[in-house]
């Protein structure tokens, strides 16, 4: 099967969503649990020093545990845009062919073919996949680029060709 693919930073940021879920499930909230304990360690001081008024340590604890949550959250919600910024060369539409064999990426008018072993995992759903060469580098397929039944033709030959490798 032929597919054409053009990488936007919408479907990026639902692969990358995927991506963070499976692989790394406290990446994305280690920094939120920081933003948390700092206002929590705010509140904290805030109830010693009540009787004193307004005390500057706990009102900075607070407005940094505050900058946190918003600056990861920032992160999080753009990290489409950025890989989609960093992959300058696939903007442009390009086709990948799938078959039994192989998988034969057409980009820049360049041929590149990866073997069915080269794939180290998948990850698969039903609106998206995720093939892996390694734990951080993958291809997306989302489930819109596919004809009527093909993607879960697609579907299951993934399933059978990584699952020969392991």
């Amino acid at each position: 099967m032929t597919l054409t693919f053009q990488y936007t930073p919408e479907n990026l940021q639902q692969a990358y969503e995927l991506h963070l879920k499976k692989f790394s499930p406290f990446g994305g909230r280690v920094m939120m649990l920081l933003g948390v304990l700092i206002i929590w360690a705010g509140l904290i001081l805030m109830l010693i020093y009540h009787k004193q008024g307004i005390q500057m340590p706990y009102v900075i604890f607070i407005a940094l545990g505050l900058l946190v949550l918003v600056f990861n959250y920032i992160y999080q919600k753009n990290i489409g845009k950025r890989m989609h910024q960093s992959l300058s060369e696939f903007h442009r539409p390009f086709q990948i062919d799938i078959n039994d064999s192989h998988v034969m990426l057409h980009l820049n008018e360049i041929e590149t073919v990866y073997e069915w072993d080269r794939f180290s995992k998948a990850v698969i759903t039903e609106k998206q996949t995720l093939l892996y060469f390694n734990d951080k580098l993958f291809y997306y397929f989302p489930s819109t680029n596919f004809e009527a039944n093909d993607y879960n033709n697609f579907c299951s030959l993934v399933r059978k060709m990584i699952a020969i490798q392991k």
